[in-house]
């Protein structure tokens, strides 16, 4: 058997999540519809293969590629468009450049995991949180599907949680860990029953006036 994740960032709890439901390690594919396909891990589970003869992948910042393991923005030039080629196109998301050939053997380039929306990216005093790092902090608090920190304006946030939230921490330790992530920012705690199916898996939602992003 074999279950794919697609379209939404894999944070490490929801990882942990589906092999203790389904009995598998998910495989996390990366694409968008402009290129289709772009990446995807192996049996391994660590770097995702790019694939290299439809697509030509850099991860940059400010136009520039970053240095191994760094997080840049991905820029992707489509091999196989002709009626309209799509070259260096920026996706807007976020990924670490490689580090090198993946441990399976395999020669294709490499990227590291998605790690959100750049746009959406929260800048602190101790560098960039990614939408993906946040989730990754949290899940030593919260439970996964029993939260959601919703960010409202540049220094305001909103943490919903369900009674089944937390077992680990307190909601008085868990905001202190949200103001060492996030730094000075106001934080409200909203007690909710539950939240509907469909946003079961959003921890992460940037609800600015400018966007609306979910992770």
């Amino acid at each position: 058997a074999a279950l794919f994740s697609l379209a939404e960032i894999l944070d490490d709890d929801s990882r942990d999540a589906i092999r203790a439901g389904f009995a598998v390690d998910p495989i996390d594919v990366y694409g968008t519809t402009e290129a289709g396909y772009i990446a995807w891990q192996c049996e391994d589970r660590g770097a995702l293969h790019v694939n290299a003869d439809l697509v030509h992948v850099e991860i940059v910042r400010d136009g520039i590629p970053v240095r191994p393991g760094e997080v840049g923005r991905v820029v992707v030039t489509d091999l196989r468009g002709r009626t309209m080629p799509l070259v260096r196109c920026d996706t807007g998301d976020l990924a670490a450049a490689s580090t090198g050939l993946c441990a399976c053997g395999r020669t294709l380039p490499t990227i590291g995991p998605v790690e959100g929306r750049a746009q959406h990216t929260v800048s602190t005093a101790a560098g960039e949180l990614t939408q993906r790092g946040i989730v990754n902090r949290l899940a030593a608090r919260l439970r996964t599907g029993e939260y959601r920190l919703r960010r409202e304006a540049e220094r305001r946030y909103a943490l919903e949680i369900t009674p089944r939230a937390t077992d680990a921490a307190s909601p008085s330790e868990v905001l202190l860990l949200l103001r060492e992530m996030l730094g000075d920012v106001e934080v409200v705690v909203r007690r909710v029953d539950d939240f509907p199916v469909g946003l079961k898996t959003h921890s992460f939602v940037d609800a600015r006036p400018s966007g609306f992003q979910e992770g």
